[in-house]
């Protein structure tokens, strides 16, 4: 019997104001930061988001952009 090996899932959440939206993986070879940059077109405001994570949730790595928002002045 041969030993098969998966990965663990991944997701990434970004906020949206009170919302909470989950982005599939796009490729499970690529770093956090390169998925950030992944979805930078997309979300222009991932252009200065750190990540945070992964926590466990429901069997799958999640991991938390989340993007500094202040106010000048």
């Amino acid at each position: 019997m041969a030993l098969q090996v998966t990965g663990i899932e991944r997701k990434f959440s970004i906020k949206k104001g009170k919302k909470e939206e989950f982005l599939p993986d796009p490729d499970p070879t690529m770093s956090p930061s390169e998925v950030i940059k992944h979805y930078i077109p997309i979300y222009p405001e991932l252009t200065n988001a750190h990540i945070d994570g992964p926590d466990t949730k429901d069997g799958k790595l999640v991991y938390s952009m989340s993007t500094e928002v202040g106010t000048h002045g």
